[in-house]
């Protein structure tokens, strides 16, 4: 039954159009489910009407059908191309909005988009460096974890400006060092990279571990996504 496209958009107008949340949250869970299958997965991420009805819901939704929408986002944030339409859709907004009640899910996807989604996701994240310095203070476990590794991929490709925002957080070292004590294997790892980063930016050494981006490299993302792009190239380009 899948197989036809009259199906998908049938599930397709229950997400956009449902007349109740639990309808919504009922063909959020089923696309979760398709996206299990890659084919699927591939197929759903095309449609644009599927991709920005999971982001609205993740939005507006109760806490129910947020998270069947944003498991359906994450498993959809495991393809490059779909990546590119969850950044269009505003995604990366989303992720802010919904940050401090629901971090876990937040940064996780965040991680997905922003390590898929090129300098252009970089863009659309920047303003979310505080929150996700705030994730890495009074997170969960998991949660510093993806926030660390964010942010790493974030400076990494964002350049002196995005570790410029990052270094400007009060008390940022402090909290790196503390994961690198007491974090998960993955998190310690992240956090002394990050540390790294810090150290040789202030050393003004910061082109070995960053690429950089400029206003060309965010321009094409859609004005429904929060995007603050600095005005000045990275000198790491």
């Amino acid at each position: 039954v899948w197989q036809s496209d009259g199906a998908l958009n049938g599930i397709t107008e229950v997400l956009r159009s449902g007349a109740t949340w639990e309808a919504k949250s009922n063909a959020a869970a089923t696309v979760f489910s398709l996206t299990g299958v890659v084919a699927f997965r591939k197929r759903l991420g095309r449609k644009t009407r599927v991709v920005s009805g999971l982001v609205e819901l993740a939005k507006c939704g109760p806490e129910g059908a947020k998270r069947d929408a944003l498991a359906a986002i994450l498993n959809l944030a495991s393809d490059r191309e779909t990546v590119a339409r969850l950044v269009e859709s505003g995604a990366v907004q989303m992720t802010a909005e919904i940050m401090t009640g629901m971090p876990e899910e937040a940064v996780t996807i965040l991680e997905a988009v922003v390590k898929r989604g090129g300098l252009v996701a970089v863009a659309a994240a920047f303003m979310g460096i505080k929150k996700l310095g705030k994730v890495l203070r009074e997170g969960s476990e998991r949660a510093r974890e993806s926030a660390a590794a964010t942010l790493v991929t974030m400076c990494r490709k964002g350049g002196s400006e995005i570790v410029t925002e990052l270094a400007a957080i009060h008390g940022v070292e402090r909290v790196i060092w503390e994961l690198m004590a007491v974090g998960s294997v993955r998190g310690r790892r992240k956090a002394a990279t990050l540390l790294r980063i810090l150290r040789r930016w202030a050393a003004g050494l910061d082109g070995g571990e960053t690429e950089g981006f400029s206003t060309t490299n965010a321009s094409s993302v859609s004005a429904s996504t929060t995007v603050v792009v600095p005005t000045t190239t990275s000198s790491a380009q």
